[in-house]
């Protein structure tokens, strides 16, 4: 697949002409094109990849063909699948990544069973046992459909014989266990969620994931229209495939609707009202999250901070500290950045304008793994977690006596370059290595805990189970009030843990919630002494 790649002001666009090799697009005269967006460099790119594998060879199709190059034959067959989005880019990636640096230039006849196991022992020295078997099993699907549609060779290589080889325990192929943490784990893990972010929209969105078990990408494409009295109506995802959004039907085709117990409506609906969501530009919905407001302003025709710099000839963070209006430079700095961004197009970021969405790595990264494990992802390979800083003010924080450590009920993170050096604490991990769709394990645990009849839970979760058991199973309205009671009752008891801890909270959504809380678990105490 083809990609833009960034220069100073525009962008070239490169694609896959051989196993590992690129090319740039050039013009008729030989001269590299240069593309004023990202979009249209990833355009052309596409465009040019499609047109060579359209112009390759033509198949033979006589039994045995050994000269049909594995590149020419994979290429052409990968835009002939009808898959999913995210499907035909994962196969894209793993030709591209693993299969054709080693098999790109074998005749698709030459390839054995022995070149194949030689690949596979060297991919799983450095690569997880479940990824492998992943390329693997692409492997053997291309190579039998060359086997048994386009007939080019006898017999499929890849193919494991049943019965052969080191025999392993079932339980050795399992995957890692999955990361949940309980309801007051997710209560806490969503009012961190919101004081990384610096408002009260991710605590909602945690919340929603939490007690619904949704999948991220129904979360984020969760439109306000659908959002109703006792009922969340399941309609559409947001698939991220290669860095962009897709509005695209929930996995599985599993439209649904799921009950809503009234105070997650209302905290739903309260969100909305607060927020008021226009429709976002990339897809014209009105979805019920957005992204974090925009500090940065619009690029589009390539604008770089550094090509900001070389303009007006200040330093990267001149620039910085200028558009962001903060101190630390002088007027004349700041007019000469402000000048030299607007003479080569940048747009500052109007105030209130928000990104649209939410990327998969930047919430990761900057939201949901900080706020399961108190610390940042490392940003390469082999790097340490870097601590979440927070500022505590350690002796009014607590009403508690004897408390050592602090966790971070009223604890800020810091930010900026200096953050380490005002911060006075860290958050210790509520739920290390919990991820966004552990919470939807969590989820299923707790109905399964509680007794909730499992054709409810894989209507909820968007499951579909084919068993004859399933057939003659049905959902009744006793069903459903039993499980808007056992909600109710994990997220009153997550609330009272909460307001057990510390009353107060800089969640101001959170603050609210507790307020309520501790009103009505008072009133009955005062009317009894009346």
């Amino acid at each position: 697949m083809g990609y833009a790649n960034p220069r100073s002001g525009y962008f070239e666009a490169k694609y896959l002409v051989g196993p590992g090799k690129y090319t740039t697009v050039k013009d008729a005269a030989g001269r590299v094109v240069r593309y004023p967006s990202r979009r249209a460099a990833e355009k052309a790119a596409n465009a040019a990849e499609v047109n060579l594998t359209t112009t390759a060879p033509t198949l033979r199709t006589s039994a045995g063909s050994p000269g049909v190059r594995f590149y020419d034959y994979a290429t052409k067959w990968l835009p002939r699948q009808d898959l999913a989005r995210n499907t035909l880019a994962n196969y894209r990636r793993y030709l591209e990544c693993h299969l054709l640096p080693t098999f790109g230039d074998y005749a698709i006849g030459d390839i054995d069973a022995e070149s194949i196991a030689s690949w596979e022992k060297r991919e799983r020295e450095t690569n997880a046992r479940s990824s492998v078997i992943q390329w693997r099993g692409l492997l053997t699907t291309i190579l039998s459909d060359a086997q048994h549609v386009d007939k080019l060779i006898p017999a499929n290589p890849a193919q494991r014989r049943r019965g052969r080889g080191r025999r392993r325990s079932k339980r050795g192929s399992r995957a890692a266990e999955r990361v949940f943490t309980s309801a007051f784990g997710g209560l806490l893990v969503a009012e961190r969620a919101a004081l990384l972010a610096g408002r009260d929209d991710e605590f909602v969105a945690e919340v929603t994931r939490r007690f619904t078990g949704i999948r991220s990408g129904e979360l984020w494409g969760l439109e306000t229209q659908h959002v109703r009295p006792g009922r969340l109506r399941i309609e559409w995802q947001l698939l991220e495939v290669d860095g962009r959004l897709y509005r695209d039907v929930p996995k599985d085709e599993s439209r649904r609707n799921i009950d809503l117990p009234h105070w997650l409506w209302q905290l739903l609906a309260d969100h909305i009202e607060r927020s008021r969501p226009s429709p976002c530009p990339c897809h014209g919905a009105t979805y019920v999250f957005r992204g974090l407001p925009r500090v940065r302003g619009k690029n589009p025709r390539g604008v770089t901070m550094a090509a900001i710099a070389k303009r007006a000839g200040v330093s990267e963070r001149a620039v910085s500290l200028a558009l962001r209006s903060k101190p630390g430079v002088s007027e004349e700095t700041r007019r000469r950045v402000h000048t030299a961004a607007e003479e080569i197009g940048y747009q500052l970021p109007q105030p209130g304008e928000c990104v649209a969405h939410w990327s998969r790595e930047s919430y990761r990264r900057w939201i949901a793994t900080p706020a399961a494990s108190g610390s940042y992802p490392p940003f390469k390979k082999g790097g340490a977690p870097t601590p979440v800083p927070v500022r505590v003010d350690v002796a009014n924080a607590f009403p508690l006596t004897g408390v050592t450590v602090v966790d971070g009920m009223l604890a800020t993170p810091v930010r900026g370059p200096r953050a380490h050096t005002l911060a006075n604490a860290s958050w210790l991990p509520i739920a290390e290595g919990l991820t966004p769709h552990g919470a939807r394990h969590g989820h299923r645990t707790d109905l399964d805990q509680e007794g909730i009849p499992r054709v409810l839970i894989d209507e909820r979760i968007g499951h579909e189970d084919g068993s004859v058991q399933a057939a003659y199973s049905h959902v009744t309205p006793d069903m459903r009030r039993r499980l808007i009671e056992v909600l109710d009752r994990f997220w009153y008891d997550a609330l009272d843990a909460r307001l057990a801890l510390s009353p107060r909270s800089e969640v101001s959504v959170l603050q609210r919630l507790l307020d309520d809380r501790a009103r009505q678990l008072t009133t009955p105490q005062r009317r009894s002494a009346a």
